[in-house]
């Protein structure tokens, strides 16, 4: 038998990042079906995160069982089957030590590695993929450094072998938010691609969508999260045809440097720390402008010899929901190349600060990413996508 098993972490990660995808599988006839890992019904005591998600999702009490009965009807909508597993949501789980893995204003980023939860997945996941029959397998790319995102791609890595393949799908809305690559698989991941859906199966992506009145508050928090989707559905097509919506995905590759077995890739930091590339340091000819008025400048260190400042960046505001957003780091090298990146391109923006621009941006893909200078003296710069509406004129 073959087929597509779709790994989700969540009761609604499958429909925002690859619905259309999965539509247009099912209506050639591909068995397609949905697991969604952390969809177990947790018992209380709740921790603080917990009590704070359910008031913020409306839903005090029996918010799982709720957003399983919306995952129901949103997977009804795109005509595949489903599964619900039993695995807690981290927001219910307790860390290797017995403490709340995620305390209140924790980040669901940093949390303590699960190496037992970690090896459990990966014998469910491989059982399920063998019951199953499917020779391909559809997970997130964790882009975001969600914990339950990681635990699900990981063990889609781990489980599977010659024979199946896999794919990773760009995480929605989180993608949309970040221009940064996902973090390390241990794999070799083959360049994105933007994979097309037609009309019908766009309209049963959005009506899918709607199922999920329970999250479409949280995940607008930023702007109307269905807005969000569309436009990202739109760039990633238009190297496709005038108006042509896609949603985007990654091969992995098999390769001697995948993670082995019981090995989970690590959190990335999201903590603030300097990051100085080569040639950070601008050197100005003249003293730089406090304003956002046009510098020349050289940059030491980059090809070319000059860098330019680009025209006055309108005002943003931040739309992007705490826990969402990654924050560049040193240790991070995916980052810094980005950062590398946009000042080579010379999209950077004033005031000049001891010698730094205050702004940094690199665009790519359809993502704009923003560099911002937030200590002078250490050279520590933060990373934030930012949302479409936020793009700065010439950038994107």
């Amino acid at each position: 038998m073959t087929g597509t098993l779709v790994i989700s972490p969540h009761l609604d990660d499958a429909v925002l990042s690859a619905g259309a995808s999965l539509h247009a599988l099912a209506t050639t006839g591909v068995p397609v079906t949905v697991v969604t890992l952390f969809a177990g019904i947790p018992k209380p005591p709740f921790s603080a995160a917990a009590r704070a998600l359910h008031e913020q999702c409306g839903h005090p009490t029996a918010l799982v069982e709720r957003r399983r009965e919306e995952d129901a009807r949103a997977l009804a909508h795109l005509g595949v089957a489903l599964r619900h597993e039993d695995f807690h949501d981290a927001v219910y789980r307790r860390s290797p030590s017995g403490d709340w893995l995620i305390g209140a204003g924790d980040s669901l980023v940093d949390a303590a590695a699960e190496p037992e939860l970690h090896r459990t997945l990966v014998a469910h996941v491989g059982e399920l993929i063998r019951l199953s029959g499917a020779d391909k397998v559809l997970t997130c790319a964790a882009i975001g450094g969600h914990i339950d995102h990681r635990h699900a791609r990981d063990a889609v890595l781990a489980a599977t072998g010659p024979g199946v393949a896999v794919e990773l799908w760009e995480d929605l809305p989180y993608g949309a938010w970040s221009g940064a690559p996902p973090p390390s698989t241990g794999t070799t991941l083959g360049p994105p691609a933007a994979r097309p859906a037609g009309p019908a199966s766009w309209s049963a992506k959005w009506k899918a969508v709607e199922c999920y009145a329970s999250q479409l508050e949280l995940l607008s928090s930023g702007g109307d999260v269905r807005r969000l989707l569309d436009v990202r559905a739109q760039v990633l097509g238009r190297r496709l045809g005038r108006g042509v919506r896609a949603e985007s995905f990654r091969p992995v590759s098999r390769s001697p440097d995948r993670t082995a077995p019981g090995s989970p890739t690590p959190p990335p930091s999201t903590r603030h720390t300097p990051l100085r590339p080569e040639g950070i340091t601008l050197n100005t000819e003249s003293s730089p402008s406090a304003t956002h008025e046009n510098v020349p400048a050289t940059a030491d260190g980059f090809v070319g010899g000059s860098v330019r400042q680009r025209p006055p960046r309108r005002a943003v505001s931040r739309h992007v929901p705490d826990g969402s957003r990654l924050d560049a780091v040193a240790a991070n090298p995916d980052l810094t190349a980005l950062l590398r990146e946009g000042i080579d391109a010379g999209l950077i923006g004033g005031p000049w600060i001891g010698g730094r621009p205050r702004y940094v941006w690199r665009s790519a893909e359809g993502v704009v990413s923003e560099f911002r200078l937030e200590d002078p003296d250490e050279g520590l710069y933060a990373h934030h996508g930012l949302h479409p509406s936020e793009w700065p004129e010439g950038v994107a």
